[in-house]
């Protein structure tokens, strides 16, 4: 995953080109238009990811986002720190928002019904990895060629890819009050990001947070 940071040289054109592809892919994974798309809807996002990653950074690009898990500190390591980290973030802001800010937050709609979805995640959550990954690693990609400092570019890239991630939660986590609504998506989707992010910088690859994503959620999900 380094080398999609300073190795490949990305243009905006191109970068803005595979946000379109990845726009349309998310407005089909959250719109019934008719019974085709709403069948396809479950993997809309991460056929348009893929498409998005390959118009951007080619098809080597692709093999290297997939790149087998390299953390130099260990991948068992960083799948237990990790997925502790979301847990911890996680929690820790859903205390603060219910029971300092006393804000109601909305359940996830398939909370408690996970059978009926649960061959579909693997599916739906890469394509969520996918859109999260191409906004940090198309920004990072620009700034660092600009900068030089990846460092900064992957701070940068994370800030972006953790607010985006969290926006696109806003009808799932809706409550009737917009603002609510925002600090839950923000604080507790968004700080769920930071962890998968981290993962995958540090793995080298977008496998080890797909796996702890979807460990998570089925959790979270059978639980919750």
């Amino acid at each position: 995953m380094d080398k999609l940071i300073n190795k490949y040289n990305v243009s905006i054109s191109r970068g803005l080109i595979g946000a379109v592809i990845l726009g349309v892919g998310f407005f089909l994974a959250t719109n019934e238009i008719n019974s085709f798309f709403t069948a396809l809807s479950p993997y809309s996002l991460m056929i348009s990811g893929l498409i998005a990653f390959i118009v951007t950074f080619g098809t080597s690009g692709i093999k290297d986002l997939f790149s087998k898990p390299s953390d130099p500190n260990g991948n068992i390591k960083n799948f237990f720190k990790y997925i502790t980290l979301t847990a911890v973030l996680g929690f820790a802001a859903s205390i603060f928002l219910q029971y300092v800010l006393k804000f109601h937050l909305a359940a996830n709609p398939e909370s408690g019904n996970i059978m009926s979805i649960i061959l579909n995640i693997p599916f739906m959550l890469l394509g969520e990895e996918l859109i999260s990954f191409y906004i940090l690693l198309v920004l990072a990609n620009l700034i660092y060629r600009k900068t030089t400092n990846q460092k900064q570019a992957e701070i940068i890239g994370i800030i972006f890819s953790c607010i985006i991630f969290g926006l696109l939660h806003f009808s799932t986590y809706y409550n009737g009050n917009p603002m609510t609504t925002l600090a839950h998506i923000l604080l507790i989707q968004g700080s769920a990001r930071i962890a998968f992010n981290l993962s995958g910088l540090k793995s080298n690859t977008i496998i080890m947070p797909l796996i702890i994503h979807i460990i998570y959620d089925l959790i979270f999900l059978s639980f919750s």
